[in-house]
């Protein structure tokens, strides 16, 4: 079991502040990006259902 957390093994940048959370069938992903040329974007998304791969595309996606 990985105590590190669901974060951990992401490959998201150490300056990112992020809470995940679930409640039944609803998983969420909600915190704070810096970026080169926006300044802090903030973030909040709710899923429904188990399939997390667009929720992650959003956040892993590349940085321009």
């Amino acid at each position: 079991m990985d105590h590190r957390g669901t974060i951990h093994r992401r490959h998201i940048l150490a300056a990112t502040v992020i809470k995940t959370g679930r409640l039944h069938d609803v998983s969420s992903l909600a915190g704070v990006m810096p970026t080169c040329d926006r300044s802090l974007v903030w973030f909040a998304i709710l899923n429904l259902g188990t399939n997390s791969t667009r929720r992650e595309a959003l956040i892993l996606a590349p940085q321009h």
